[in-house]
C-alpha cells in the first residue's frame, strides 16, 4: 500500500502530504532555486566541540544528529544558537572517530525551540594535536 493513497480520508493524509511536502528537498530546491553543492540526507549522531581561541572545549562538548551533507558542508540539528563561530565535528566511520575542523555559516530556527546549524567542513584534524580530543568518544 502506498503512503499517499486514496483510503478514507480524515484529514491525517492531508496533514502529513503537507508536512512531506514543505520539508521535502526537491520542492524546497524548486522554490529557492540551486544550490552551490547538491545536499543529501544522512542522518548520523555526530559529536560537536566547540573551539574557543583556537583550542577545543571538551567541557562543552555535545552529541546531536545530522540533517544533510553536501561536498563540504553539514547540517545539524541543535537545542540553542551556538555561541561558538568554530568547532571540531566527530563523526564516526567504521568503528574510529574523525574529526573535522568546521566553520559556522548559518543558524536557522526550525520550530519547537530548535536550530538547524549549517557548518563549513574545512579540514580533517589530526588528534594527537589535539589531546582533549582523543578522550572523546562518540
Amino acid at each position: 500500500m502506498s503512503l499517499f493513497s486514496r483510503k478514507r480520508d480524515s484529514g491525517v493524509q492531508s496533514f502529513v502530504l503537507k508536512l512531506v511536502n514543505n520539508h521535502c528537498a526537491g520542492v524546497k530546491a524548486a522554490i529557492e532555486g540551486p544550490r552551490n553543492d547538491s545536499r543529501v540526507t544522512v542522518v548520523v549522531p555526530i559529536m560537536v566541540v566547540p573551539i574557543e581561541g583556537g583550542e577545543p572545549q571538551a567541557g562543552q562538548a555535545f552529541t546531536t544528529v545530522t540533517k544533510d551533507f553536501s561536498n563540504t558542508g553539514v547540517a545539524i540539528v541543535v537545542e540553542r544558537a551556538p555561541k561558538f563561530a568554530e568547532a571540531f565535528l566527530g563523526l564516526r566511520l567504521g568503528g574510529d572517530t574523525t574529526f573535522l575542523r568546521a566553520k559556522v555559516k548559518h543558524v536557522r530556527p526550525i520550530g519547537g525551540g530548535l536550530f538547524q546549524l549549517g557548518l563549513q567542513m574545512l579540514d580533517v584534524v589530526v588528534t594527537p594535536d589535539y589531546p582533549e580530543l582523543e578522550s572523546l568518544s562518540l
